[in-house]
């Protein structure tokens, strides 16, 4: 019996996990890695770079990196109200947040071709709401005083910047002179316990 390249029997691998995109991806990724001669060819897959501690969805796919498509988490956060994803680090969540950050975000519509050819693509309600709605993004990772003091101090820089991502607020007029006030008493880095408790919602409220 004539011996096959033990590099095909690694093809044929490969064409059967290219029913499962994810995987398929991540073999193409190892395969890049060890120069297996021919696999990547044969799937037709580029050699991208891989996406360590990549957080922004822009910036993931503008460079060519690497990306399993979890665009289909979308659908599920339209289906609930309420949403809550536990995961350990580094497991993708705020890349996640970006993603649902630049699909929801009245103020990426220039980058609404982020999503081509992504599985969401083939959903034409979820595509109704596409950068339809002022959407806040926040990460509270960097929040790690060790005293309750300079965790508030932290937490009102954030607000801050939430702010100044919306300028037109300044402008609104729907917004009373009362609500204008207390967003410029946030903006001018509020610290008080009783009102940072609330600042989100009233931020929300306001847009």
């Amino acid at each position: 019996v004539e011996r096959q390249p033990w590099w095909q029997f690694l093809s044929a691998s490969v064409c059967i996990l290219g029913e499962d995109r994810e995987y398929s991806v991540l073999f193409a990724a190892f395969c890049d890695k060890i120069h297996v001669k021919g696999v990547c060819e044969q799937m037709d897959v580029r050699k991208k770079k891989l996406p360590i501690g990549i957080e922004n969805f822009r910036e993931l796919l503008k460079e060519d990196f690497y990306y399993v498509d979890k665009t289909s988490f979308i659908q599920d956060v339209l289906n609930e109200e309420v949403i809550l994803y536990t995961r350990p680090r580094r497991f993708g969540k705020t890349l996640n947040m970006s993603m649902l950050y630049y699909f929801f975000s009245i103020k990426e519509k220039e980058h609404a071709d982020l999503f081509h050819g992504l599985s969401i693509m083939s959903n034409p309600k979820a595509l109704t709401y596409q950068n339809r709605y002022p959407v806040i993004f926040l990460t509270l990772k960097d929040m790690k005083n060790n005293t309750f003091e300079k965790q508030l101090k932290m937490f009102s820089k954030i607000i801050v910047n939430i702010i100044e991502a919306f300028p037109e607020l300044w402008d609104s007029d729907k917004l009373s002179s009362a609500s204008l006030k207390t967003i410029e008493m946030y903006h001018e880095g509020a610290q008080e316990e009783i009102d940072l408790q609330v600042s989100l919602q009233f931020i929300a409220q306001c847009l």
